[in-house]
């Protein structure tokens, strides 16, 4: 079986509640597959100014895919890879 090295996340319905933010649990999860070795990317209709919250509590993310696919933005490097 392949090593999973890649897990996109949607935000609505699946990270965070209904106030946005993110629970313990969740917060954990995410963690446990970063310490496992495997990228995490948000890929989400909202925008990146509406991922406030998210990026605070899970910094390190790297990747986003956001306005429903429209704009990929590395978060390490702030830079655009596709729009």
């Amino acid at each position: 079986m392949a090593k999973i090295k890649l897990v996109a996340l949607d935000v609505d319905g699946t990270l965070v509640r209904s106030d946005l933010s993110l629970s313990p649990a969740v917060v954990l999860a995410v963690e446990s597959l970063r310490d496992a070795g495997i990228l995490v990317s948000i890929n989400t209709g909202r925008s990146m100014g509406e991922l406030i919250v998210l990026r605070r509590s899970l910094p390190w993310i790297r990747y986003f895919v956001v306005s429903n696919g429209a704009t990929g933005l590395d978060a390490q490097t702030n830079q655009t890879f596709y729009e």
